[in-house]
């Protein structure tokens, strides 16, 4: 794979060079690598986005990719399998986001984290609202096990930000909802976002 130095990222993004830093600081371009006090960019990296129209999006997603349920929200763990059969009942779901997250949740738990964190990197923005949360959580794992903590905080991001469009929704997408920022929270150690509805106001 083709590397670029910041300055020249910079220049075929037209931002600044303290710009892309950050973004590079922040986890914010899956695959940069920091070399002793520089950093390696891949060349095919995407530019990212502004904050305000990442936001922007997050709201129309939500209000076009449906709720979560068990049969999209970490779909291996919410599946039915005898003991040892774990990855034949992954690979038996139909191909697709489903499948593709199934997969990422075994390699993760067989101790395979970079496998796992390369299969989530395409679901971090997914329309498909199961998808989306699902990744943002094994890919923020992932990189925790790897060690790259920017990388699992912008994942982090990425499931907050999602969280805040999500605006009042149905209370089955708003428990979904709690679960998956609580975990995320346990995980990194962080408090939940502020005004988050959490499990025990779901509780009879």
């Amino acid at each position: 794979m083709e590397y670029l130095s910041v300055r020249e990222t910079a220049e075929k993004w037209n931002l600044s060079v303290r710009m892309v830093q950050q973004f590079c600081a922040q986890g914010r371009i899956p695959g940069a690598r920091k070399l002793g006090k520089f950093w390696a960019i891949p060349g095919d990296a995407e530019k990212p986005q502004d904050p305000r129209a990442a936001r922007k999006q997050g709201r129309e997603v939500l209000l076009s990719g449906g709720l979560l349920d068990h049969t999209n929200l970490m779909p291996l763990m919410n599946t039915s399998f005898p003991p040892g059969q774990c990855l034949a009942a992954a690979e038996a779901m139909v191909a697709g986001p489903q499948r593709d997250i199934a997969m990422a949740e075994y390699h993760y738990f067989s101790g395979c984290a970079e496998e796992a964190a390369r299969e989530t990197e395409p679901y971090l923005h997914s329309t498909d609202l199961g998808a989306r949360f699902s990744a943002c959580l094994i890919y923020a794992y992932a990189n925790l096990t790897l060690g790259r903590i920017p990388y699992a905080r912008f994942a982090l991001g990425e499931l907050n930000t999602a969280l805040t469009a999500a605006g009042e929704q149905s209370p089955q997408f708003q428990a979904a909802a709690a679960f998956v920022a609580a975990a995320g929270a346990v995980l990194l150690h962080l408090p939940l976002p502020e005004g988050l509805p959490t499990s025990q106001d779901f509780l009879p």
